[in-house]
């Protein structure tokens, strides 16, 4: 093993399963990397795509700040507003309100 591959295993993002003798399956998490951005992209990918083919040009976006599905669209749209409403989250937490993607 050269000095390359020693230091991609044990970097601790690389899991290494072995199947057989023969046989080693590699496995490189992207949730253990930087930010967790693998997630966030495949999340951006799959919404994105959504609202390209409604064509949707603008997203209200709802949650708390540091919620991952937010994370995902802060990192990758321009946001033009950021508000807080303590009265829509209590009604929408106790099931009076439902917002709803159309």
């Amino acid at each position: 093993m050269n000095l390359l591959q020693k230091f991609i295993l044990s970097s601790g993002n690389i899991q290494i399963v072995s199947l057989d003798t023969q046989a080693k399956l590699s496995i490189l998490r992207d949730d253990r990397l930087a930010f967790g951005m693998g997630t966030k992209f495949r999340k951006f990918l799959g919404i994105h795509s959504k609202l390209q083919v409604q064509n949707v040009k603008k997203v209200v976006l709802q949650g708390e700040l540091h919620s991952n599905a937010l994370a995902a669209f802060c990192f990758c749209f321009i946001i033009s507003d950021i508000k807080y409403d303590r009265l829509l989250i209590l009604a929408i937490q106790s099931g009076l309100l439902q917002i709803l993607f159309l």
